[in-house]
């Protein structure tokens, strides 16, 4: 089994019994990087899923039912030895080899999908950005900027899925993990002509050099 295949399984594990946690604490509970934990996450959307919470800033990562599935199929009538030295995911398509089939498999991987509403269009309020929750508050603690960025990485690896109504706006942003979409964000965010405060400004200038220092290959999972 590979180191992420095992990581992916603990994970699983952790969420089973605690049902909702932030990416934090998942890491810190099983001794792992917040780093290799947000990536798996982030590229498991088959497995895990995450919603905003209103009492914190980072959001709270849950098992979707392919989540719970892979748990359930693994111990469904499995002793403990057998579960210890079970391989659980196929090395070429990431699906769970109990169910494993020649086609590989009912546990797709691919791209994180997210359908955008019609609200969401030039010259409405709500634009992508702040559509996935990029925004900026005076009040901005450390953590504030590091979940945010986490957002931001969110948005680059997303393939947005748009409506009859905003196909064009959502197009201008262009392929996830490519540097038009990244090129675009920063023009937003030079762009945004709301006022703001001093402290605002100054987040948002903090977010463009990371953005324009993210590489591609290293810092997306």
């Amino acid at each position: 089994m590979t180191q992420r295949s095992e990581l992916t399984w603990e994970i699983i594990c952790f969420l089973y019994r605690d049902e909702e946690e932030d990416a934090l604490t998942i890491a810190s509970s099983l001794m792992k990087s917040r780093s290799e934990v947000n990536s798996i996450l982030y590229c498991r959307r088959d497995l895990f899923t995450k919603r905003d919470s209103p009492y914190s800033a980072r959001p709270l990562w849950s098992l979707t039912h392919d989540g719970i599935k892979v748990y359930d199929l693994v111990y469904d009538d499995s002793d403990d030895e057998v579960i210890a030295n079970m391989p659980l995911f196929c090395d070429d398509c990431g699906s769970l080899l109990p169910t494993h089939n020649p086609t590989c498999s009912e546990f797709t991987l691919g791209e994180y999908k997210q359908h955008i509403p019609s609200n969401v269009n030039y010259g409405k309020v709500l634009g992508l950005a702040g559509f996935f929750g990029i925004r900026y508050s005076e009040e901005d603690t450390d953590l504030d900027v590091e979940n945010r960025r986490e957002v931001i990485v969110e948005f680059l690896i997303t393939a947005f899925v748009p409506v009859k109504s905003n196909t064009t706006y959502v197009k201008s942003y262009g392929e996830p993990r490519t540097p038009n979409r990244k090129l675009t964000l920063i023009n937003h965010l030079e762009g945004i002509n709301v006022p703001s405060t001093s402290r605002i400004k100054q987040l948002r200038n903090e977010d463009i050099s990371w953005l324009k220092d993210l590489d591609f290959e290293k810092d997306l999972p």
